[in-house]
């Protein structure tokens, strides 16, 4: 017997993915949604998806794309940006460098 597909969902986007399935049997059904959300690979791990699933007649119709390394990059960029509004931040208060790597010492671990 084949495991369920939300069963490979990880547990924090399991409530987005069913709310966005749901969607697709709503009286004013959109007929397709679409969804991002980490997806438990053969050796244990999580990729990220990126989901369509469309309403054809009552049968749903899934298709994904993996998406993981697009998720990375977004991430790292996000933590760079954050990076550097505590530089640019620290340097305007004109506090010197004990500020500078305090500020920076909070940020979470880039690598």
């Amino acid at each position: 017997m084949a495991a369920p597909l939300l069963s490979f969902v990880h547990p924090d986007d399991a409530p987005l993915t069913r709310q966005e399935i749901a969607r697709l049997h709503e009286p004013q059904a959109p007929g397709i949604v679409q969804f991002e959300n980490r997806f438990r690979t053969a050796n244990g791990e999580y990729c990220w998806l990126a989901w369509t699933v469309a309403d054809h007649g009552g049968e749903l119709c899934f298709a994904a794309r993996e998406i993981t390394r697009r998720k990375l990059r977004e991430n790292a960029l996000a933590q760079a940006t954050a990076a550097a509004v505590v530089v640019d931040s620290a340097l305007a208060t004109g506090r010197g460098s004990t500020s500078l790597l305090a500020a920076l010492s909070s940020l979470p671990s880039m690598v």
